[in-house]
């Protein structure tokens, strides 16, 4: 039988693998509620971006420092092919999970610049839940990187759209 650890430190890497497992569930689930519905025609822009996206899931999940920055690329190409498709929800999407997996890999600065481009198609589009979900994370990349006024004002503005 398998002994159970002693110390929160010790657990702490498999919470993080759920957490991310549970991120990566849940962004599949809102890609599929907000309108992906399967795989388009293979040469299609949608087609590309969703196999782009599915793929950068799966390097996220592996929870490595290179699969990270993979997955990074994924979801840029992701993005890319949503733009071309004028898709400004998934693009919007697609930016939010690059801003969250260069938060994952420390990369405060680069997350806020996604963040950033993903709030302003959340705004365009009228996505309250995108703007909303942005500003937070934004707030939290903010806070890592030792600018408290910013996190501060980021979750304010989030917490006013809630």
């Amino acid at each position: 039988m398998k002994k159970l650890p002693r110390k929160i430190t010790d657990i702490i890497p498999a919470l993080v693998g759920i957490i991310l497992i549970l991120s990566a569930l849940a962004a599949i689930s809102q890609y599929l509620i907000r309108g992906g519905v399967g795989l388009a025609s293979p040469e299609s822009e949608t087609a590309k971006a969703e196999k782009a996206f599915i793929e950068g899931e799966r390097l996220i999940g592996e929870w490595k420092a290179d699969s990270l920055r993979l997955a990074v690329g994924k979801y840029e190409e992701a993005s890319s092919h949503w733009q071309r498709a004028g898709n400004k929800l998934q693009e919007s999407i697609a930016l939010r999970k690059t801003g969250q997996t260069r938060h994952l890999s420390g990369d405060y600065g680069k997350a806020i610049e996604s963040f950033s481009k993903a709030l302003s198609l959340s705004r365009e589009i009228n996505d309250q839940t995108g703007e909303c979900e942005t500003l937070s994370r934004i707030g939290h990349s903010y806070l890592l990187s030792g600018n408290s006024d910013k996190a501060l004002e980021s979750c304010n503005q989030a917490l006013t759209l809630s």
